[in-house]
């Protein structure tokens, strides 16, 4: 997913340190030091979770655990997405880019909770 900043989603898993278990789940550690879970489920699928793969405020979410602690994920307010829309229209893109770009201005964001 990207936005019109040229942001995109991040995992900063690979290169990682650490042995990848069959029957168990691994921890493993980026090359940043940040550590994430891998658990092998059924079939070919898995499981990940950790700080690595934790998206910061203003970048694209699914849910609120993938946000930084105090972040959560919600859709911005109408201003700022009619704002993002005009920065989109504004490039100097083909038409089909744009179009999309104004599409992504509605993504979910990890933005800071509100009490």
């Amino acid at each position: 997913t990207w936005t019109p900043k040229g942001d995109r989603s991040r995992y900063n898993i690979c290169p990682y340190e650490g042995t990848i278990h069959k029957y168990r789940t691994s921890t493993l550690t980026n090359e940043r030091g940040e550590e994430f879970d891998l658990e092998l489920t059924h079939g070919e699928y898995c499981r990940l979770e950790g700080e690595a793969l934790v998206q910061s405020e203003g970048e694209v979410c699914d849910v609120s655990n993938d946000c930084a602690v105090g972040l959560g994920c919600r859709m911005e307010g109408e201003d700022e997405i009619e704002r993002c829309k005009i920065v989109c229209q504004r490039k100097r893109w083909a038409q089909r880019l744009a179009d999309e770009c104004k599409v992504d201005c509605a993504n979910t964001k990890c933005l800071p909770e509100i009490e």
